[in-house]
């Protein structure tokens, strides 16, 4: 890697990079226009790191009900308010890939802080992520625990229903387990 990455809020212009950056990084249909313009709309940051104008990794957190957060994660909603103490919304860790070239290059890691300071700014109570485990290894496993959050437990089959992809590992509707990783972003009101 010769040349820096710039790290900026979602644009546009890199729609179809960060099409094609999930859809490598976790099987074909994971990732679509329809998809990353909702992703966009919604609260919560987006940011791609881009070497020679083009994307090469991106991170995407939503501020969402601690209610939507339990469903997307499959967890019992007094799970969340249990662990994190929220009563309104936390922030979702989403989705992030960076691309096989620039993969243990510290884009990952920049990517995810600069989406979580963006969080803790926001005032968000807390932070909740599933990480993809595939066989025994858990790729984001190493970026949620240098970021200090704990692992609550795992999740089979999690994103089996949504798979309207055809999963890399699966190859075909995903039924990889997810580690679910969460982090208090400010004291408990209580």
């Amino acid at each position: 890697m010769t040349e820096k990455p710039v790290f900026l809020s979602y644009n546009e212009m890199f729609e179809q990079d960060v099409i094609r950056i999930a859809n490598e990084g976790f099987g074909e249909g994971y990732m679509g226009i329809r998809k990353i313009k909702s992703l966009a709309a919604d609260e919560g940051p987006f940011y791609i790191a881009s070497v020679s104008g083009k994307a090469v990794g991106y991170c995407c957190f939503q501020y969402v009900s601690a209610q939507a957060c339990a469903e997307s994660l499959k967890l019992p909603e007094a799970v969340l308010l249990e662990n994190a103490g929220a009563a309104g919304n936390v922030c979702l860790t989403r989705t992030m890939s960076v691309t096989n070239l620039y993969r243990k290059s510290g884009i990952a890691d920049k990517l995810f802080s600069l989406c979580l300071n963006d969080a803790v700014n926001a005032g968000l109570p807390s932070a909740w992520g599933g990480a993809w485990k595939i066989g025994a290894k858990i790729p984001m496993r190493r970026i949620f625990l240098a970021n200090r959050f704990r692992c609550y437990g795992e999740v089979p089959l999690i994103w089996y229903e949504e798979s309207g992809y055809r999963c890399s590992v699966c190859n075909g509707p995903c039924r990889c387990t997810g580690v679910i990783y969460y982090k208090l972003l400010k004291k408990r009101d209580f």
